[in-house]
């Protein structure tokens, strides 16, 4: 499922909820989650069985998520990894630079760890917050385009993962959200489309 932001994973008025009526089955449950404001792909189990297996495989870090942010401040690096502890355990980012703009840059992200906020702890401490990310960056917004942001601009691209009844390779992307579109059009740092060939 691509989850919009603004929206909670599980409990009251959620996601969950929110299929489970729809597809009237309470069976249905959120086998990870994602925080309010981030939007983007998300798995969610049909019933106990799937629900364990698929935990099971996050739990060995078998599901491979990848996503994309946007950070404050230009990045001269095309990729690199952050692996400082988050509260004394083991946690480790990967970015790879995807545009690079005077005040932001649009990275590509993937963990090998699942640390709560990881992301946005990681890349605040390397000196480049997550946009609209109010948590770990307590610095004013100098610049005017970004109060225009109504949200963290955290979004989970793609999961790919082994189908643990099938076998198969399972990957699926989330389709950008407006809102995060219009910052990177906002921001100048809409990715280039290569020319098709004539």
């Amino acid at each position: 499922v691509s989850k919009p932001a603004h929206l909670i994973t599980n409990g009251p008025e959620s996601l969950e909820s929110e299929l489970r009526v729809y597809f009237q089955d309470n069976h249905i449950q959120a086998a990870h989650r994602l925080d309010k404001d981030t939007s983007g792909a998300m798995i969610f189990a049909l019933n106990k069985d799937a629900f364990e297996q698929i935990k099971t495989l996050f739990k060995k870090n078998l599901i491979k998520k990848t996503y994309r942010v946007i950070v404050k401040g230009g990045i001269g690096k095309k990729t690199f990894t952050l692996d400082t502890p988050i509260h004394g355990q083991k946690a480790v980012t990967h970015a790879k630079l995807l545009k690079s703009g005077k005040v932001a840059s649009y990275l590509e992200v993937s963990t090998e760890t699942g640390r709560t906020h990881q992301i946005r702890i990681h890349l605040a401490s390397a000196g480049h917050p997550v946009i609209g990310e109010m948590e770990y960056d307590r610095k004013p917004l100098e610049h005017q385009l970004m109060r225009q942001i109504p949200r963290q601009m955290l979004h989970a691209y793609q999961l790919s993962f082994v189908h643990p009844y099938t076998r198969e390779m399972v990957s699926v992307t989330a389709p950008l959200p407006a809102d995060f579109d219009q910052c990177l059009t906002l921001l100048g740092l809409r990715e280039l489309t290569p020319k098709q060939p004539e």
